[in-house]
């Protein structure tokens, strides 16, 4: 399902958890391409860049836990 790019930086780091990877990984792509249509330096832009930044820690964080 497609969801609308949220106006902030995204799910909070408890909402993050309860997602699955697969949903992680869902929601990064609509954020990319997202981002590849906003305008550059726009409050959405930095928005969806800051949503990507915190997915993409959210899941080497969890690659990182699952390794130890």
């Amino acid at each position: 399902p497609n969801r609308k790019i949220p106006d902030q930086t995204g799910p909070s780091r408890g909402e993050k958890v309860t997602l699955n990877e697969t949903e992680l990984r869902g929601l990064l792509r609509e954020a990319f391409n997202a981002l590849a249509r906003l305008e550059a330096d726009s409050p959405e832009h930095r928005n969806a860049l800051a949503l990507i930044e915190n997915i993409q820690t959210e899941l080497a964080n969890r690659w990182v836990n699952y390794a130890m």
